[in-house]
Order: C-alpha cells, then structure tokens, then sequence
C-alpha cells in the first residue's frame, strides 16, 4: 500500500511509534509481533495491538511476553486480536484498555459535522492549546495516552499482565480505517 494513502500514512506513523528498527505490520493470521519496551502503542510494560485493515502490528515489553503473544494469537483473523472477550480467553490479562476505533482521513475529506462557523486547523506540537488540554486531563488520562512523551500522539491501547501469571500482557488496541464513508 502507497505511504501516500492514508491507510499508509497511518502505518507509518504507528511504525514509527512502535519505537522498534524493524517495526512492520504483519499479514493476515499473522501479526508482527515486536520487543520493545520503549514502544507508544501502549502504556509502560504493557502489549499494545494495532490494527489497519487486515493487518496487525503488536509490541510487547519482553521477549518472553512477545513469545506468549505470538504463540496465542497466531492464526486469529484480525480483527479477533482487539477483541477483549478473545485475547482475554487465550493469554492472563490484568487489565485492558481500549480497543478504540480510528479514521484515518485524507486532510481534505475532513469537515465538521454541519456549518460550525469555528475554525479548523493542525496545531504544531507542543501548541499552547495542546498543553492546556494535556494539563486539564489529568495525570491518569496522560498517562494511559502516553502523553508522558509526547502530548500531540494519537491514544495508544493494550493490556498489562498479572503480576503472578507466566504469559504476560495482552493486546486489545484497534485502529481501523473505515471501510466507507458516513
């Protein structure tokens, strides 16, 4: 898929925010599952899952909760991944978040929902509106948004492992583009 579509873009930089060299996403029944415990796609020590399409790409903060997820998961269609009910049924979960839906939108298909009369525009990062709304979230709400590193990223969603279970961490983050417009 071209980089220049916006399933492509959104690959990208969701590959970029896996924080891994070789962060790629993975083919139907087969997701790329990647170390790296440095990865955006989920809070600290947590697996994170997204999905484009018919495509996943999971992190995990250790080789040995990477080897768990790939062993559970594989062969799932996609979408089953960020399903809470599935993966909680096939790895010890202590806690999810998500899964959230994303559109990925080319920037001129975007359009308020009516005549709204405010103005619309990107703010860079580290804006002063962008630190307002990150102070008025809250710690908590940072923190499960992995605003700690950046306060203009996308959410980020997964799931923590039981302290005292072996397999660690599950995923439960989606981002699908939507197949047709509303």
């Amino acid at each position: 898929m071209s980089i220049d579509s916006p399933s492509g873009r959104a690959r990208a930089l969701w590959q970029e925010q896996a924080a891994a060299p070789d962060a790629v996403f993975g083919t139907p029944g087969r997701p790329a599952v990647l170390v790296s415990p440095a990865s955006s796609l989920a809070p600290p020590s947590w697996v994170g899952v997204v999905t484009i399409g018919d495509t996943a790409l999971i992190t995990a903060p250790t080789t040995r909760s990477a080897d768990s997820v790939t062993t559970a998961l594989a062969g799932l269609p996609t979408d089953r991944l960020t399903d809470p009910a599935t993966v909680t049924g096939l790895l010890a979960v202590a806690d999810t978040l998500g899964p959230a839906v994303l559109a990925y939108l080319a920037p001129d298909a975007l359009r308020p929902p009516g005549a709204t009369g405010a103005p619309t525009g990107r703010l860079t990062p580290g804006h002063a509106a962008l630190r307002a709304l990150s102070a008025e979230a809250g710690e908590g709400t940072r923190a499960r948004a992995g605003w700690r590193r950046s306060p203009h990223r996308s959410s980020s969603y997964g799931t923590a492992a039981r302290e005292s279970s072996p397999p660690p961490a599950t995923p439960t983050g989606r981002a699908t583009p939507p197949t047709s417009a509303c």
